[in-house]
């Protein structure tokens, strides 16, 4: 079931609100698991794979490859990724120079790590937000047993039996089981009564790109500050 008979959808196994990172790429795994989806988000697709649109990068560590390969979304990247072989770690004060004391992690000192085919051995990789969104997306429409309503908002009826979800063009869906994937005001987890703790950091994040005069050779830096 691909996007384009999505009018044929009114049992399905699961429904995922939210095709974000997250909520996309567990639809799409389950799609290729045998299950029928159903993935509902308030937005279009498509906008989400301008370079405006995110700045961010995401770092893939070694263990999350795997599910991305079996949702589909890896081999649609392209190749649109860095490997991470060093990371760097120190900290410090604002305005100071470093510590001088570190820590430096090296890949080709651990033999345990498994390479993949083709591939050096890597931690992780770092991948842009609209490289993944773009990987992502393809995936989603061309995942069997994957039914896409996007822009589309619903309406959630939880019972014993499973949940029944109306969309807000009319159609009615009925599954087992609802994944709210909506990010940290979900609507769905707050209707489901689940907690939440929060913490404010009262801090700002600056994204930017940055290009290297000279190959950085898959070097990660990070450095700490106090607070």
């Amino acid at each position: 079931m691909s996007a384009a008979s999505i009018h044929e959808v009114d049992e399905v196994d699961v429904v995922v609100v939210g095709a974000g990172p997250v909520g996309g790429t567990l639809a799409c795994r389950l799609a290729h698991a045998g299950l029928r989806v159903a993935l509902i988000d308030r937005a279009p697709l498509p906008p989400m794979e301008h370079p405006d649109f995110d700045g961010r990068a995401y770092a893939i560590a070694h263990g999350a490859r795997p599910l991305l390969e079996g949702a589909g979304v890896w081999e649609r990247l392209g190749g649109a990724y860095g490997p991470i072989r060093e990371i760097h770690v120190s900290d410090g004060k604002p305005g100071r120079r470093p510590s001088p004391l570190f820590l430096h992690f090296d890949v080709r000192e651990l033999g345990e790590v498994p390479a993949p085919e083709g591939e050096e051995p890597a931690f992780g990789w770092m991948i842009e937000a609209r490289e993944l969104r773009r990987a992502l997306n393809l995936a989603i429409t061309e995942a069997p047993g994957l039914a896409l309503f996007a822009p589309m908002t619903a309406e959630v009826k939880r019972a014993a039996e499973g949940v029944e979800v109306r969309l807000a063009d009319g159609r009615t869906l009925r599954a087992a089981l609802v994944i709210a994937a909506e990010g940290r005001e979900s609507p769905l987890r707050r209707a489901a009564g689940i907690p939440v703790t929060r913490f404010a950091y009262r801090q700002s994040a600056l994204v930017t790109t940055i290009a290297h005069e000279r190959p950085h050779q898959g070097l990660a830096l990070e450095h700490f500050l106090p607070a």
